[in-house]
């Protein structure tokens, strides 16, 4: 299974070491994110996807809304697409992104077309990005709109509620999720309902223009009997400004349903000035 969704949560942790929004900004900002993934996925043949996202998010003091829709090619036909790990979402200047799990189907076909829209909302519950611990409330609902005959979707409903923590210490950010899954399941196919999870830590470079982010992130057990999917990921971002960043990074698979490794290409920008 793949999420590229760290790559999202990564750029948000990282551009916050650096800048800030105020808690009572009202920003609308865009977001994308280009992900390739390659691996087995406990098939003999290599599968190989490319996810590609776009998304619109609102920020108005504690609140933050957010929706996103994925374009997705593939290049074996064993592969269908479900939700992300854990909740995307940021602030204006910083990554945002959602992504996706990848599970095993003998019954798809090797498509290109769209994917489920993701709708997410947040609010901090403390703190917030000028505090030294903050603590935000989220969730997440996954609509079924893509094709299930061409692998592009489960056809079933997704949703999430869960936690998130970061706190600075120092000049080093530290960072939590957790968020419980209600996955529907397709045909054929029982999910469990999962819990996701990740931790990181980012470190800002050259007076806060980089930062550096390492962080862990995977499921609990989704499929009986199947080692859940981990991954540990690297990432870096720069800030072009205080409502332009991009950000690159690289992960690996640690079980063997993530993929062995994924790269990814994530950028975002204001479309309206903080008030």
């Amino acid at each position: 299974m793949h999420n590229p969704r760290l790559s999202g949560m990564a750029g948000v942790a990282i551009a916050a070491l650096a800048t800030a929004v105020p808690v009572t900004a009202q920003t609308l900002d865009y977001s994308g994110s280009l992900n390739y993934s390659t691996g087995e996925y406990f098939l003999a043949e290599r599968s190989a996807s490319l996810f590609f996202s776009n998304a619109l998010g609102l920020s108005a003091g504690r609140f933050r809304l957010s929706a996103s829709i994925p374009l997705i090619l593939q290049s074996s036909p064993w592969l269908f697409y479900t939700s992300s790990a854990s909740g995307g979402g940021g602030t204006a200047g910083s990554m945002t992104g959602t992504g996706s799990e990848v599970s095993v189907d003998t019954a798809t076909q090797q498509q290109i077309g769209i994917g489920d829209p993701m709708l997410f909302a947040g609010v901090e519950l403390f703190g917030g990005p000028l505090a030294p611990v903050s603590l935000r409330l989220m969730g997440n609902l996954k609509v079924p709109l893509g094709d299930v005959e061409r692998g592009f979707s489960t056809g079933a409903w997704d949703y999430s509620a869960g936690l998130s923590l970061s706190g600075v210490l120092g000049e080093t950010l530290l960072f939590a999720d957790v968020a419980y899954w209600i996955f529907g399941d397709p045909p054929g196919i029982v999910y469990r309902d999962p819990i996701a999870y990740s931790a990181g830590f980012g470190r800002p470079l050259a007076g806060g223009k980089l930062g550096l982010m390492a962080a862990i992130y995977g499921y609990t057990e989704v499929i009986e009997g199947v080692a859940p999917p981990v991954q540990a990921s690297l990432s870096i971002s720069y800030l072009i400004g205080w409502n332009r960043s991009l950000m690159g990074g690289v992960s690996f698979g640690l079980t063997d349903s993530s993929p062995d490794i994924a790269f990814s290409l994530g950028w975002s920008f204001a479309l309206t000035r903080a008030r």
